[in-house]
């Protein structure tokens, strides 16, 4: 696997992560949040 390939999944996997994060935080609080996708 090339380098940038793992960098890309690596990248795919937090954003998928904190969208989830976001959606769960916002169920427990009872209200919808901005989900805001950032790029590290």
């Amino acid at each position: 696997m090339d380098i940038k390939d793992f960098t890309l999944l690596s990248n795919t996997n937090h954003i998928y992560f904190q969208n989830e994060l976001t959606k769960s935080i916002s169920k427990l609080q009872g209200q919808d949040l901005e989900v805001e996708i950032q790029l590290y």
